[in-house]
């Protein structure tokens, strides 16, 4: 694997800012349109699916994570115990504010997007206890659409047929600790279209040396997302939304150090380490409102992906 020694396409992305570049017009005007259609209201409410999904007769425990309006459940304790210091991600850019819901899961928080369906972001705080425990489970693919999301803004399993990407887990199964962990990471809400060779091999490196270095250090908190920078965007069959670059955003919480991965959603080796003022630039999304200034514009030193396929 190599790290890009050109940072032609990096300074490209910031090129294309979501609040500074006329290329971002599309997708801003359309984040936009569809905010001034959004007038329904959405109540949290559990997820009551009994399914087995092939458990060899294993019953999972009751599910009590939250799926709704954003400003009915960012209190709740849940939705705040993966976050730095309990402080939630914040929109420097209001428009990506557009018909957005929290989905609060035992081990990974996501703020959904009803106009790309998928998630913003999906934050996990990655403990040395629960990444043992993931290591012995088996992975069952039980991916599903994400039945408490209206259908006009959830992903379904067929707007991925013959697409020729993957559904890229942003949360990764592999971090999950338990087998009703483990189906939750498999919810749609958790994924973002990805291409597959960036899934299987680097992407999948990424969060391979991440879990090491967690496992390593004890514990680290973690932010995964897609970003849809340019206006010619591809949308699966007119619905999801496929990113242009996806990220990881590592912060060890011992030395107040972070930084991030950052790779085009495409074929290759090729990524960035970015400081955190540099993601949220980019991203117009402020991942780690308790981390000082000092520190995000400071790129603490990342583990080399180690892909395993």
């Amino acid at each position: 694997m190599k790290k890009t020694n050109s940072c032609n396409w990096i300074v490209i992305a910031l090129l294309t800012l979501f609040a500074v570049d006329t290329r971002a017009e599309g997708i801003l005007g359309f984040l936009a349109h569809e905010a001034t259609h959004h007038a329904e209201h959405h109540s949290p409410h559990k997820n009551t699916r009994a399914d087995n999904n092939g458990g060899g007769g294993e019953v999972m425990a009751q599910d009590d994570s939250l799926f709704g309006n954003v400003e009915e459940l960012q209190s709740k304790t849940i939705c705040l115990a993966q976050y730095f210091k309990e402080r939630r991600p914040t929109f420097n850019n209001q428009k990506l504010t557009a018909k957005t819901k929290l989905g609060c899961f035992d081990y990974f928080t996501v703020m959904h997007s009803g106009v790309t369906r998928s998630p913003l972001w999906s934050a996990e705080h990655l403990t040395r206890e629960n990444l043992v425990s993931a290591s012995h489970m088996k992975r069952e693919n039980s991916f599903h659409a994400e039945a408490r999301l209206p259908p006009s803004e959830r992903a379904e399993l067929s707007d991925f047929k013959s697409s020729g990407l993957d559904r890229g887990h942003m949360s990764p199964s592999a971090d999950e600790p338990n087998k009703l962990s483990q189906y939750q990471s498999f919810s749609l809400a958790n994924m973002t279209a990805q291409n597959a060779q960036n899934n299987r091999n680097l992407h999948e490196g990424i969060e391979s040396a991440v879990r090491t270095f967690a496992k390593q250090n004890g514990e680290l908190y973690v932010i995964t997302g897609p970003m849809f920078i340019g206006s010619n965007l591809r949308m699966l069959h007119g619905h999801v939304m496929v990113p242009t670059f996806i990220f990881k955003a590592v912060l060890d919480p011992l030395t107040g150090h972070a930084a991030a991965y950052l790779e085009k959603n495409e074929e290759g080796m090729d990524y960035k380490v970015i400081s955190i003022a540099e993601l949220e630039r980019i991203s117009g999304i402020n991942f780690f409102p308790s981390l000082s200034n000092n520190a995000k514009n400071i790129a603490m030193v990342l583990p080399v992906p180690t892909p395993h396929h």
